[in-house]
């Protein structure tokens, strides 16, 4: 005799569902195990709180570059390790805009161990590592700059350059993070916000994370969880610093923390 299942209301459009997803929305309605790390993903939520990953109305959720990330017509083309290496060498190389990490490549240059080419040689040798370091460069320079259509672009390109890089280490998911803030996608910024967090409830890197996201996306009472914990703490962990080389990398960001939260302006 069959079972049947009892509707449960969308979290988002109040629509009727009996399966996983949203019929009227695609909103995840029951919770569901992530398909990158196994994690349960709440219903109603867009992102694994413990990976990242996006959830997919094909069922759970799935890798970052699998998302259908604007503009999904220029990302398609990217979808194994191979393509977004190529893909990413060649914006890095020819699209004018290169930042300071990328141009010992664009002009040839092998990084440590490798012997020198030309530069498509170059600029293709670099490591997801160094992909990563160059989009991080450039997407952060750009956001600086206001231009917001070339973060839009970018951003994608670097998820999935990140991607590749699993299991991601704290600095690398404050990197991520903070790209996906720049293209407003804060819920892949707030999940890695909480997983820096829940390997280290006191890190500064990623409170400060959290409460970029807090205010960006009008969540006060991150900005408020965020903020009271980082004050409490900064100078315990100003003193960890030397163990820490996220720390010495982002010093800016933690600066800039500490003179927000003091009511400097600059």
């Amino acid at each position: 005799m069959s079972t049947e299942v009892k509707p449960t209301p969308c979290p988002s459009c109040g629509t009727d569902v009996r399966g996983r997803f949203c019929p009227a929305c695609g909103t995840l309605a029951r919770e569901t195990p992530c398909r990158s790390c196994g994690s349960l993903v709440a219903a109603g939520e867009r992102f694994c709180g413990e990976c990242g990953t996006a959830v997919s109305t094909t069922g759970g959720a799935v890798p970052l570059e699998k998302e259908p990330w604007r503009p999904s017509t220029t990302w398609k083309v990217a979808t194994g390790a191979l393509a977004v290496t190529l893909v990413v060498a060649l914006f890095l190389r020819f699209s004018g805009d290169a930042p300071a990490s990328a141009a010992p490549f664009a002009q040839g240059a092998m990084p440590q161990g490798g012997a020198p080419g030309g530069p498509s040689a170059g600029v293709l040798s670099m490591s997801p590592q160094q992909q990563a370091d160059a989009l991080f460069d450039r997407v952060m320079r750009l956001s600086e700059e206001g231009k917001r259509d070339s973060v839009q672009f970018f951003a994608p390109m670097a998820l999935a350059v990140y991607d590749q890089l699993q299991p991601l280490d704290l600095d690398q998911r404050f990197d991520l993070g903070t790209i996906a803030l720049a293209a407003g996608m804060h819920g892949v910024a707030r999940a890695q916000a909480d997983s820096i967090l829940k390997k280290d409830p006191d890190h500064l890197l990623g409170l400060a994370l959290l409460s970029r996201t807090g205010r960006a996306s009008g969540n006060t009472a991150d900005v408020e969880r965020a903020d009271s914990r980082f004050v409490r703490i900064v100078e315990t962990e100003v003193k960890n610093a030397p163990q820490k080389l996220e720390y010495q990398r982002h010093k800016g960001d933690i600066e800039v923390e500490v003179r927000r939260l003091a009511g400097d302006p600059k």
